[in-house]
C-alpha cells in the first residue's frame, strides 16, 4: 500500500512536473495538444522505475537505464524527433537530481536524515520531493507564460550535439556524488566502488573533447572558405585584366617601334615618360605588403576602373593590423569596399571616388573607407550593421557584409563607426595594439 500510494502522490506527479519544465523551458509548443503524451510518459516511467526497484537491479543501471528508455517512450507519446526527446530528458533529470541533492544536503544537515531513511519513511518519500516540485512547478507556468524559449535562444543547431554530451556529464556526475550520501553501513555502499558511472564519464569526456575539436576545426576550415571564396573570385577577375593588359603592353611597344624607326625620338621619348609614369603611380597604390591585401586591392582597383569608379589607396604604414589575420583583413576591406562600388555604380554622381587611408597614432590603428555616393540616413547609420538591413537596392546580396565585418572588428576588441553627409560617407575601424 506504501508504494501504491508512493506512485500516485510521487512518482507520477514527479515525472510528469519535471518533463513538463523541461518542456515549457525548451519546446512550449508541445503542450497544447499533448496533454495527454505527458501523462502517459508519467505513467510509463513511473512504472518502469518501480519494476526496476521490484527486481533491486542496481542503482547505477536502474537510473542508466530508465533516463534511455524514457527517451524511447518520449519520442513515440508526443511523437518528437530523437534529438529533442534526448533534450528534454536530459533537462528533466538534471533538474530532478539538483533538487533531490539540495533536499537530501538539507535533510541530512539540518534534520541528520539519510537517505536509507528518506526512503523508508513514506512521508519523507511523498513530501520532501515537492520542497523542488512545487518551485519548479510554479517557474515552469512562468516560463511558459511569457513564452521563455530557450532552444531558440541559446541552443545552436550546428552545436547541437554539445548541450546533450555537457548535459550527460552533469547527470553522471550528480549520480556519483549523490552516493555519497548513502550511509557507509548500507546494503548500497558497494555502489560507491562499482566504475561503471566512472568509466561512463570518461567515455563521454573523450566523446566531447574529438566532438569540439572537430567542431573547431570545421569553424577553421568555413572561415578560410569564406574569406577565400571572394578572393579567388576578385583575383580570377584581376588575372582576366592582367591579360588585358598584357595586351596594351604589346601595343606599347609596337607604338614606340614605330617611332623609332620613323625617328621620331621626341615623341618617343615623351610617350615613354608618360608610359613609365603611369607605371610608377600604379605601384604606388598599394604600399601594403601583406600578399593577400595587395590582390584584394588590385582587384578592387580593377572592379572599380570597369564600372567608372576612381580607386585610391593613402598610407605611409607598409602592414596594415598587423595582429589581424589576413582573410580577416581581406574580409573588412573587400565588404566595404564592395558597398562602396555598388553605392557608387547606382549613384548619378559624375566623379566617382574611393579613398582607402590607413594610420597609425600610438597604439591605435585607424584604417577609414571613404566614398562621395549618397548620404545614409540618419536612422540607417546603426541599423545597416544589423543582419537583414540593407540600404543596397533589391537583388544584391542584401544585410550580410556590414555585420559580418562588425562581428571580425569586435573580436580583435576594436570598433568600426560610420559617418555620413551629403558628400562623403566614411567608415572608419579602430583597433587598440600592444606597443
Amino acid at each position: 500500500m506504501d508504494n501504491f500510494f508512493a506512485f500516485i502522490f510521487q512518482s507520477v506527479p514527479e515525472a510528469f512536473i519535471k518533463l513538463f519544465f523541461a518542456i515549457c523551458l525548451l519546446k512550449p509548443t508541445l503542450l497544447p495538444a499533448n496533454w495527454r503524451g505527458l501523462v502517459i510518459y508519467s505513467i510509463s516511467t513511473s512504472i518502469i522505475s518501480y519494476i526496476f526497484r521490484y527486481f533491486n537491479l542496481q542503482m547505477e543501471l536502474w537510473i542508466v537505464v530508465l533516463f534511455f528508455l524514457s527517451i524511447i517512450i518520449a519520442r513515440f507519446s508526443f511523437p518528437i524527433s530523437w534529438y529533442l526527446s534526448l533534450l528534454l530528458n536530459t533537462v528533466s533529470y538534471i533538474v530532478q537530481l539538483i533538487g533531490e541533492f539540495i533536499i537530501l544536503y538539507l535533510a541530512n544537515s539540518i534534520f541528520n536524515l539519510s537517505l536509507i531513511q528518506v526512503q523508508q519513511s513514506l512521508t519523507y518519500r511523498i513530501g520532501l520531493p515537492y520542497l523542488y516540485l512545487v518551485p519548479l512547478l510554479l517557474l515552469a507556468f512562468y516560463f511558459k507564460r511569457h513564452h521563455f524559449h530557450i532552444k531558440e535562444r541559446w541552443v545552436n543547431h550546428k552545436y547541437k550535439w554539445g548541450l546533450p554530451l555537457i548535459s550527460l556529464q552533469l547527470v553522471l556526475g550528480l549520480m556519483i556524488h549523490a552516493l555519497y550520501f548513502i550511509p557507509n553501513n548500507s546494503y548500497y555502499t558497494f555502489f560507491i566502488r562499482f566504475p561503471f558511472l566512472t568509466i561512463a564519464m570518461v567515455l563521454v569526456s573523450i566523446i566531447f573533447f574529438i566532438y569540439v575539436n572537430h567542431i573547431q576545426q570545421k569553424e577553421i576550415h568555413d572561415h578560410i572558405t569564406y574569406a577565400e571564396t571572394p578572393l579567388i573570385d576578385e583575383l580570377e577577375k584581376m588575372i582576366a585584366q592582367w591579360r588585358s593588359y598584357r595586351h596594351d603592353f604589346h601595343n606599347h611597344i609596337e607604338v614606340l617601334y614605330v617611332l623609332l624607326e620613323e625617328e621620331k625620338y621626341a615623341e618617343a621619348k615623351q610617350y615613354m615618360t608618360n608610359l613609365h609614369k603611369k607605371v610608377i603611380e600604379s605601384q604606388s597604390l598599394f604600399p601594403f605588403k601583406q600578399p593577400a591585401v595587395q590582390a584584394l586591392l588590385k582587384a578592387k582597383m580593377v572592379q572599380a576602373e570597369e564600372k567608372g569608379i576612381q580607386l585610391a589607396v593613402k598610407s605611409e604604414e607598409m602592414l596594415i593590423f598587423p595582429q589581424m589575420k589576413s582573410y580577416d583583413i581581406v574580409l573588412i576591406l573587400g565588404n566595404i569596399i564592395d558597398n562602396a562600388i555598388d553605392v557608387l555604380h547606382d549613384s548619378n554622381q559624375q566623379l566617382k571616388q574611393i579613398e582607402i587611408g590607413y594610420k597609425k597614432v600610438l597604439n591605435i590603428c585607424l584604417l577609414e573607407i571613404t566614398n562621395n555616393g549618397p548620404q545614409i540616413p540618419s536612422d540607417m547609420r546603426e541599423k545597416i550593421f544589423t543582419k537583414g538591413i540593407s540600404t543596397k537596392s533589391e537583388g544584391k546580396h542584401q544585410g550580410m557584409g556590414l555585420p559580418t565585418v562588425k562581428g571580425i572588428v569586435e573580436s580583435y576588441n576594436g570598433e568600426i563607426t560610420v559617418n555620413s553627409d551629403e558628400g562623403t560617407t566614411s567608415f572608419r575601424v579602430a583597433l587598440f595594439i600592444e606597443s
